[in-house]
């Protein structure tokens, strides 16, 4: 399958609250069947641009949110490479579908937390921490329960 059968955009939930941050998602179109893979991360109305599907930063924004709007920006980015990634290594032989596509993308997304949380267990080991046990616990309960949801949801 070639990337012209599969559309991929980047979509802003609608509020039903005006000023509330919502989700953002990645819409893929293939065959007149659609899916949303949920992103992690909320933006406003104004720290969106819907016509070119990318995060603006509004004058006046702070530093914090301006620096959370840029990475928000490099997730963004990388989740759709990383989707498009896959469509371009399926055969053109093959039938795929959108359902095909995020189980794929679910699964590489699974390895990756896997892959932050055995970075961050590095870190955690080299640290003069007295107590790091605790702190590595948490954060593979967080990379765990990600990757439950990703896998089932």
């Amino acid at each position: 399958m070639n990337m012209n059968n599969v559309s991929v955009k980047v979509k802003r939930r609608k509020s039903q609250v005006t000023g509330k941050q919502t989700p953002l998602c990645i819409q893929l179109i293939c065959r007149r069947k659609m899916k949303r893979i949920p992103l992690d991360n909320k933006v406003y109305e104004e720290e969106w641009d819907s016509v070119r599907e990318m995060v603006q930063i509004p004058p006046g924004t702070d530093r914090q949110r301006t620096e959370y709007l840029l990475q928000v920006s490099e997730t963004v980015c990388e989740t759709c490479r990383m989707i498009r990634q896959i469509i371009e290594e399926q055969p053109s032989n093959k039938d795929f579908s959108v359902d095909d596509i995020v189980k794929l993308y679910k699964e590489r997304s699974a390895s990756m937390y896997l892959s932050a949380y055995i970075k961050n267990w590095r870190i955690f080991s080299w640290r003069r921490e007295k107590r790091p046990l605790p702190a590595i616990t948490k954060a593979w309960g967080t990379v765990s329960s990600r990757l439950s949801e990703r896998i089932s949801g």
